[in-house]
């Protein structure tokens, strides 16, 4: 007797058994886009991260911008790395710095807010998508153990 789970199969039989195409027929997970009111609410790392990559495109440390715009180096590297909650004020100082409208700052971040929507709308319906599958999966390696 083998030490192998699994029954030696091989050439054609074994990839008969491994093939899932009914499994795949069966299960139709459908994926909710969010639409824009889902991002009413732009989260400080959206904000943060937005103004990071513009000062990096600029090529500006995070000391040239935080003087530019009046502000401290460690309150703009919060403002950054989203432990902050800046004041449309601080925001207009940040934008003018940065030669930018802020409606520039504001559509990106709600950009960044939405990509991070979506992202997480297909990573829960591929989690959905695999537990929908597990019991298929499971019961299949069991019948296929079943055979000697």
């Amino acid at each position: 007797m083998s030490a192998h789970p699994m029954p030696r199969v091989g050439g054609d039989r074994k990839r008969e058994m491994l093939q899932l195409r009914p499994l795949r027929q069966l299960t139709e997970i459908s994926l909710a886009i969010p639409d824009a009111s889902a991002c009413l609410r732009v989260h400080n790392d959206d904000l943060g991260g937005t103004i990071r990559a513009l000062r990096n495109t600029r090529r500006l440390t995070i000391e040239g911008l935080a003087m530019d715009a009046g502000m401290h180096p460690t309150y703009l590297s919060g403002i950054e790395r989203g432990r902050r909650n800046p004041t449309w004020s601080k925001i207009a100082d940040l934008a003018e710095a940065l030669e930018i409208p802020v409606s520039a700052i504001v559509l990106d971040a709600e950009e960044r807010c939405m990509e991070e929507a979506i992202r997480i709308a297909a990573a829960d319906a591929y989690r959905a998508r695999l537990a929908a599958l597990a019991p298929l999966r499971d019961s299949a390696i069991r019948l296929t153990n079943c055979r000697s």
